[in-house]
Order: structure tokens, then sequence, then C-alpha cells
């Protein structure tokens, strides 16, 4: 059974960080981060920069109903 579903994109629809191609390491990682988030589990996420640790969690808390997803990025120099 295949896990990985398959999209069609559209190029006008498309807004940089929006777009989340499927692999099967993003929709495991996902399935996991979403059961702990509806389980309301603590969730430290580890690695290094440009990891997707933020993708994966972003696109997971986008599947909980009726939770919006506001972003606010910080560095050392904020």
């Amino acid at each position: 059974k295949n896990k990985v579903p398959v999209i069609r994109l559209e190029s006008s629809k498309m807004a940089g960080t929006d777009v989340v191609v499927p692999t099967l390491d993003t929709v495991r990682h996902e399935d996991v981060l979403f059961s702990w988030l509806t389980e309301k589990k603590p969730i430290i996420l580890c690695g290094p920069p440009g990891s997707g640790k933020t993708m994966t969690l972003f696109n997971a808390l986008r599947r909980l109903p009726q939770m919006d997803v506001a972003a606010l990025n910080f560095s050392s120099a904020t």
C-alpha cells in the first residue's frame, strides 16, 4: 500500500514555503507529530539548520481541526 500521496501542483498557486513535496520520510514524520499533537504530548524537535523541523511541525499543525498557525521567526540578532 503506497503511503505517499500523489499530488498535482499548479505553478500559479505555489507560494514558496507553502509547498511540501511528500516523501516517505516527510509523511512519516508528519504522522508521528500529528499523533503527538492530538494527544497533547510535549514535543522537542532537534536537528541541524535546514533539516525541515519547522516545515514538518507547521504541516502537522495545519492538519489539526480549528487550528490557525502563525509563524514568528527569531534569530540571535533579534
